[in-house]
């Protein structure tokens, strides 16, 4: 994928072979000024009208090198920070994980200017960023831009597009992906506009976060509310026992059963009506979640593993304990390996 700061890129190198050029000119143009200068000392004593002018006129090329010098500095500072580096495909999965990881890595530096100039410029002038960067860098473990990111989500915030208060139109995306990385995973979010004709200013990072397993925890039980309005993070350790499932870290509750397979579930699901009902079969869940978005209730119960690998039965009900919608199977990272029941209508295994 091909964006306007690859444009700059080459203009830049253009620029600089031109320079390079122009001094290789200007040296031999300074070269034939010296010794003209001493052919005419040695056979006049006195300079022929209009040395001087000429001598002059050779200068020009310095000068021109010059500017040229100090238009290329800025073009390559203007490359390293250009914001249109944010403008990249939907769903471009390698594009997606080398961003974060740039991210990660300018966080991983300690550079507060470095990590500052991954966001928007109208996002750096806003009032309390600097306050909130000083936090973040405070609260950042380090050493992230080595994770091995897993199921990167990526969506458009806005649909196509939508105005700003201001009546600006934007393009603002999503990014979230989990990662495990120094024997713990994480959760990093990146929302950025990528798109904004009238202002290219407000193109850049809008917010960031990065949270630890127990943090991730703690905010979806409504233990914690971060406030924040640029970026946060938050490495609070577990305080419990905890399992990645879906690809997020969920508080977990040893249960007397043990592991059931996809088969046995199934049969289970088919004997039972309500959540009740499978409680009194399987006994109270592992863990649980409420859907913020749509209100639903998901109850996890461990299944049998697959080739060494966790599996989990997830039981959705509209109401808390209320009645089975539908049960699927799913694993660590993955949301979805097999729908087993739906409204009562069982589904085969895949």
């Amino acid at each position: 994928m091909h964006t306007h700061i690859d444009y700059i890129g080459r203009t830049t190198w253009v620029l600089a072979l031109l320079v390079v050029i122009l001094l290789c000119i200007g040296a031999i143009l300074i070269s034939a000024v010296f010794v003209h200068s001493v052919i005419i000392k040695k056979n006049y004593k006195k300079e022929p009208k209009g040395s001087l002018k000429r001598e002059l006129l050779f200068l020009v090329p310095i000068v021109v090198i010059g500017l040229l010098f100090f238009a290329v500095r800025l073009g390559i500072k203007l490359c390293k920070y250009s914001p249109d580096e944010w403008r990249f495909a939907q769903n471009y999965i390698v594009e997606d994980e080398k961003t974060i990881l740039k991210v990660l890595k300018a966080a991983d530096s300690g550079d507060r200017n470095k990590l500052a100039n991954e966001f928007s410029i109208v996002t750096r002038k806003q009032p309390g960023f600097d306050e909130e960067l000083d936090a973040f860098l405070e609260a950042y473990p380090g050493l992230l831009a080595k994770i091995e990111l897993d199921n990167i989500q990526d969506q458009m915030l806005s649909g196509q597009g939508h105005k700003l208060d201001n009546g600006i139109y934007v393009s603002e995306q999503y990014r979230s992906a989990a990662g495990f990385c120094n024997g713990q995973w994480y959760w990093i979010y990146i929302s950025f506009i990528d798109y904004c004709k009238d202002d290219p200013t407000y193109i850049g990072i809008t917010k960031l976060i990065v949270l630890s397993a127990g943090a991730r925890i703690n905010i979806k039980l409504g233990k914690t509310e971060p406030e924040f309005d640029f970026m946060y993070c938050d490495m609070t350790p577990p305080d419990t026992e905890f399992r990645i499932i879906a690809n997020d870290a969920f508080e977990w509750h040893e249960n007397a059963n043990v592991p059931i397979t996809s088969e046995e579930m199934t049969a289970i699901l088919e004997e039972c009506t309500t959540f009740e009902d499978l409680t009194d079969r399987l006994g109270l869940p592992n863990t649980y979640r409420e859907a913020s978005q749509i209100v639903t209730y998901r109850y996890y119960y461990e299944a049998f593993p697959e080739d060494g690998e966790p599996r989990y039965f997830c039981v959705v009900t509209d109401e808390r304990e209320g009645a089975i919608n539908y049960c699927y199977l799913c694993g660590t990272a993955n949301k979805r390996l097999a729908a087993l029941y739906d409204r009562g209508r069982p589904v085969p295994t895949t």
